[in-house]
């Protein structure tokens, strides 16, 4: 008896067809892969080779993820020189990790953004202050400048969540020069065009994608206009990674507003490693919100194929020529449509009419988990809309995935500034106890602009899973003061009950003629205490004569299964993979791979 995965047989003989299509053209490609149902996911739980290397695969869907109540926590306060809440509270000056005035001459700023490049990590701010020295907060001599609200960019090689950040902010000033000047994005055009960059026009994604960074920009706020955001839009822009003055290429609108549902978004590589992903459905993840505080959130795909240098700056991309956006789950897969217009909410609002001003997407690739995290739940809209809201639905939620389209649990609110000791410790009120006061926004009074709390974004790297405990950490802003506090949340995390396969050796040497003893691991998970039923899954034809697996099927409730693999004289020198299939008795199958070596 052999079990076969049936999704290696499905891409093993469609894989020559794959690779003419992309060819013939991409666009045929796309098209192919996406007007319909996807193929059918991957196993999961198991391990496999990669060349000679073990990759382990995900663990089994259907985990779930809880709060822990009281566990959202401020870690560490990023911009600024001193920590605004110790301040307040004895005068004394707890030394942020990055000292961003000293440093950069950056005194506030919000939207704190991060992605991945090449091993460090990046992170993107939104409009920017500089020091004031004629301002009751100020604890700095340096020099006030105006920045026109413009967007700094730094780096950092920190891996540790709970260990102080400390960020290197990217100057265009001398070295060691009295006044630093931060490095600011500025996109332009081909043609010399700048995107505008002034109030809330704000960098909020970015990723690495077949060697090239790219990073998305809301920009187009009016406030001229009752309704500054009205006319906002969303652009695709390159970054070379210096600080040179054309660092930044724009490429194209990806949407813009009346109408459109990506202007604020969240991007993310989807590859085969990731739990729900397929052999084909390969590229770039766009999670978006239209209206800002009034939107639900959308998600929208863009093939291509990770690792091919044939689609580095893949054109398909950078036009936009080849986008499909998410119009809902039919038996638990997407479907897609070239139309913007056609795209429906992946994930919705707590409250309606919807209120989501930011999100954020990530992977977590030991659960097989897509994260989220969004700014929502508020008693109105931007334009005063009342909501069936109110200040206790009002905050950070969180929900999660296996799929990165879903479908997604049902958001859970981890941090509201009341309940959760955010107003009156690290924010400000205008009630008792008010909490500390700093830089804030534009020209608002510090002594009487509340603190809220918005963009809550992940930053992946940081992710921990310890035990059962999943913690996420996220930089978010406070308005007043203004400035971007990291905070951790914590999950319990249940498994459901299932079993992964593995061996104790995973490569073994036999010599013909001969036996090599074999020890399989049955790791059970989630209480499970069921039969497993195991078999060699690798057709035989793919084996040498000579090999053979007497004993099986086999059965056992066991967490070992102890086996020995006969090879007869004639099997010649080589490394050989052979895949083994174990299924329960609901037909849940996982499987393992063991490499035979014989010299």
């Amino acid at each position: 008896m052999i079990f076969v995965n049936k999704h290696r047989a499905i891409y093993r003989n469609r894989r020559p067809v794959i690779l003419a299509l992309l060819v013939v053209g991409f666009t045929a490609l796309i098209n192919t892969r996406l007007s319909g149902p996807m193929f059918r996911f991957r196993a999961v739980g198991a391990t496999r080779f990669v060349g000679d290397q073990i990759q382990e695969e995900p663990a089994a869907t259907g985990t779930t993820l809880t709060y822990n109540s009281g566990s959202s926590v401020k870690v560490q306060q990023i911009i600024g020189d001193c920590d605004w809440a110790v301040k307040a509270v004895n005068g004394t000056c707890q030394e942020t990790a990055s000292r961003t005035i000293t440093n950069a001459n950056i005194a506030a700023n919000d939207i704190g953004s991060s992605f991945e490049q090449n091993g460090t990590l990046v992170f993107m701010f939104g409009d920017t202050k500089s020091n004031d020295p004629s301002q009751s907060w100020s604890t700095s001599s340096l020099p006030f400048v105006d920045y026109h609200q413009h967007d700094p960019i730094g780096t950092t090689t920190a891996t540790d969540g709970d260990a102080p950040l400390a960020i290197d902010f990217l100057l265009t000033s001398a070295p060691g020069a009295a006044v630093p000047t931060p490095f600011f994005v500025q996109p332009t055009y081909p043609d010399g065009t700048k995107v505008p960059m002034g109030g809330d026009d704000v960098p909020h994604a970015g990723l690495v994608f077949n060697g090239k960074t790219y990073i998305v920009i809301n920009s187009g706020a009016d406030f001229s206009l009752d309704n500054p955001h009205q006319n906002s839009y969303s652009v695709l822009a390159t970054w070379d990674g210096t600080a040179d003055a054309n660092a930044f290429t724009a490429l194209r609108t990806i949407s813009k507003l009346p109408g459109g549902h990506f202007v604020i978004n969240s991007v993310h590589e989807l590859n085969t490693s990731d739990a729900g992903g397929s052999q084909t459905m390969q590229g770039i993840l766009t999670y978006g919100i239209g209206e800002t505080r009034a939107s639900n959130i959308y998600l929208a795909f863009d093939f291509g194929v990770p690792n091919d240098p044939a689609f580095a700056g893949d054109p398909a991309y950078e036009s936009g020529g080849a986008t499909k956006y998410f119009t809902g789950l039919t038996n638990g897969q997407p479907n897609w449509s070239s139309n913007e217009s056609d795209a429906v909410p992946v994930v919705t609002d707590v409250v309606t009419p919807p209120t989501v001003a930011h999100l954020s997407v990530t992977y977590q690739k030991s659960l097989g988990l897509w994260l989220m995290t969004f700014d929502g739940g508020r008693g109105q809209q931007a334009d005063g809309t009342p909501t069936n809201g109110s200040p206790a639905t009002d905050g950070v939620y969180f929900t999660y995935a296996p799929a990165p389209w879903g479908p997604w649990a049902q958001p859970q609110l981890i941090f509201n500034a009341t309940r959760d000791n955010g107003f009156g410790v690290f924010m400000h009120q205008d009630t008792s106890p008010e909490g500390p006061i700093g830089p804030t926004a534009g020209q608002n009074d510090p002594n009487t602009t509340n603190g809220r709390i918005y963009a809550p974004n992940m930053i992946e790297r940081f992710t921990k899973l310890k035990g059962i405990t999943l913690s996420i950490y996220y930089a978010m802003s406070t308005w007043n003061p203004y400035t971007v506090v990291e905070m951790r949340s914590d999950f319990n995390v249940v498994l459901p009950p299932d079993f992964s396969l593995g061996f104790d050796q995973p490569q073994v040497v036999g010599l013909p003629p001969g036996k090599v003893p074999v020890t399989l691991k049955i790791n059970r998970t989630g209480g499970f205490t069921g039969n497993v039923t195991v078999a060699p899954a690798t057709e035989t034809s793919l084996l040498p004569p000579g090999i053979r697996f007497p004993g099986f099927p086999a059965s056992t409730t066991a967490d070992n299964l102890s086996f020995k693999i006969k090879l007869k004289g004639r099997v010649p020198s080589g490394k050989y993979p052979i895949v083994f299939a174990g299924k329960d008795d609901s037909g849940r199958e996982r499987d393992t791979t063991l490499l035979l070596v014989v010299p």
